[in-house]
């Protein structure tokens, strides 16, 4: 029974991960046909045999909807479920989906459980196409790896890669970046490499670049060292870009801008170099803590609507950097060496 379970959640986990993929638009001709296709709400299958029962979605359609509005980062749960002619129905979602889709996902979660043959399970397959961790950091780390088809990255801290273990280097090779990184990636015209950062999905075929998405700084950047790069959002190419050319996105609405950037300055965190170009407050307190292990505080409002600029070379003590934008942008700062803690007021 716990194996069932488990495989139960695992097929949940997977299905919610799926349907946020095709709202935004991560998934290939293949999958997103399918899901398009798939009608999981009729009354019978294919073999004749009556679909869900009331009780089966009464049973596990209370867990599966806290899951779903869980994982979909959902606050509005005021609806209670209820059940009219064997469904579960749902409110209607104003973030990846509507009421249909998430009855789908429910209905389909529960008809995989009394039918562990239907076509659900087949296609789904969720064992096999669930995303693997590849590498990760933690503070202070940076790591270099090479995947399967020899593309090296270059990892900065508190970052990660996924990518589907099965899958990769098939057709095509996708990984999805959180956090910071440089990729190398191997030529290979008949295949491209994809990668997935939040809002932004980048695609080469053989090249070399930095991108930047950290989840607190609210943008996404792509530097190119080498060759030509795509840049898409939700699917529409919103550049291309050329050696020494940088794409910023804006995640709150939704714009962005292409201009000359030198890519080393992009990549500086590599030589451990200091280089903020129009970054915001959290782009500080992330590179002072990469270079110098120091978390940063902020009282109040300090540099919240400040655009930094400031480049220092390799080995620049702290406090050299501190005084600097202290005078530049009038304000003031303490140490604490014991703790590791920088106060900016």
């Amino acid at each position: 029974m716990k194996k069932e379970q488990e495989q139960y959640w695992k097929t949940v986990i997977h299905t919610i991960n799926l349907f946020k993929r095709y709202f935004a638009n991560e998934l290939d001709s293949k999958d997103r046909e399918w899901i398009e296709n798939w009608k999981p709400d009729k009354d019978t299958d294919s073999s004749g045999q009556k679909s869900i029962s009331a009780n089966v979605v009464e049973r596990h359609g209370m867990l599966v909807k806290k899951k779903v509005f869980n994982q979909l980062g959902i606050q509005n749960q005021e609806e209670e479920p209820s059940m009219k002619r064997n469904f579960f129905t749902v409110p209607r979602l104003v973030k990846y989906a509507s009421v249909a889709a998430i009855v789908s996902i429910v209905i389909g979660v529960s008809y995989f459980m009394i039918h562990p043959d239907s076509l659900f399970k087949e296609n789904l397959a969720f064992v096999k196409n669930e995303r693997q961790l590849f590498a990760q950091t933690g503070d202070l780390q940076t790591k270099e790896v090479q995947l399967p088809d020899g593309s090296k990255i270059h990892i900065n801290s508190n970052s990660s890669i996924e990518y589907l273990q099965k899958e990769f280097d098939k057709d095509k090779r996708e990984i999805w970046l959180e956090g910071e990184a440089y990729f190398d990636v191997a030529k290979n015209p008949e295949k491209p490499f994809i990668i997935h950062s939040k809002e932004i999905t980048t695609i080469v075929h053989g090249t070399s670049f930095n991108i930047k998405a950290y989840e607190c700084i609210g943008e996404i950047s792509v530097t190119v060292e080498t060759g030509r790069v795509e840049v898409r959002s939700y699917q529409s190419v919103i550049g291309m870009l050329t050696p020494n050319k940088q794409l910023v996105y804006k995640e709150k609405n939704k714009a962005h801008v292409i201009a000359d950037r030198n890519w080393g300055d992009a990549a500086a965190w590599m030589d451990k170099r200091l280089v903020l170009q129009d970054a915001n407050v959290n782009e500080l307190k992330i590179r002072l803590k990469q270079i110098y292990g120091m978390d940063i505080v902020v009282d109040n409002d300090v540099l919240t609507n400040s655009i930094l600029n400031a480049s220092y070379p390799e080995g620049t003590k702290i406090n050299s950097v501190l005084l600097g934008i202290s005078e530049i942008y009038d304000i003031k700062y303490s140490i604490d060496e014991k703790e590791k803690i920088v106060r900016l007021y």
